[in-house]
């Protein structure tokens, strides 16, 4: 693994680290396991334990990615991840309910716990579920949330949001297949990110030190 990015095998075949994150409820089970087994329960089981994960492959002509999914196992707890569920994120893909405003209303904080842990260069997504219910948060608000995000830098694009159906399957698939051909379009190899030695100020005080005149 490099400090950015896992890959995996020759130029055309990655593999890449996928995070969910949203508030308790909002459906990031049973997105991935309309991913893993092509179901959908309307059940909620609360699993204790460390977060689950799958390894969902997409390809493109001779390209092949594989995006390692983890969902957070019922560990929605803001406060309750570790620094290892971020850590060599390639995309995080933040999860709101369009039909319970109040997780939309979370989506900031999310993001920010994910800036602050997640690798440097991670793409970021944008993922409003069940949009076979009523649609309690219009794209006004979407919008803004995207518009006030990317003051430092284009975290999400226009069409990094996606609207989803976790019980259909309606977007499901074609969200993750945009996900895998953005990460794909990374620069091969992966660039490093820029690392502070710290030594570089000790050497600026004993040169400064060497310097003086008696």
């Amino acid at each position: 693994m490099t400090g950015l990015r896992q890959w995996e095998g020759r130029r055309g075949n990655r593999s890449a680290k996928v995070i969910l994150l949203g508030e308790s409820g909002v459906g990031k089970t049973s997105i991935f396991r309309r991913l893993k087994d092509g179901t959908f329960s309307g059940e909620t089981t609360v699993t204790v334990g460390g977060e689950d994960q799958y390894d969902w492959e997409y390809r493109e002509g001779e390209t092949a990615v594989t995006l390692r999914i983890h969902d957070t196992a019922s560990r929605e707890k803001k406060f309750g991840l570790g620094p290892s569920y971020y850590h060599g994120t390639s995309a995080v893909v933040l999860v709101y309910d369009v039909n319970q405003a109040g997780t939309f209303e979370y989506m900031s904080d999310w993001f920010e716990m994910a800036k602050n842990s997640a690798t440097l260069n991670a793409h970021y997504f944008l993922v409003g579920n069940k949009n076979d219910l009523r649609i309690k948060v219009n794209q006004e608000k979407v919008d803004d949330f995207i518009r006030t995000i990317n003051t430092d830098r284009e975290y999400i694009r226009e069409d990094w949001f996606f609207s989803v159906s976790c019980k259909t399957g309606d977007g499901v698939r074609e969200a993750f297949e945009k996900i895998a051909r953005v990460i794909n379009a990374d620069p091969w190899p992966p660039q490093p990110e820029p690392v502070i030695v710290p030594h570089e100020v000790k050497n600026e005080k004993s040169r400064r030190k060497c310097c003086r005149t008696a």
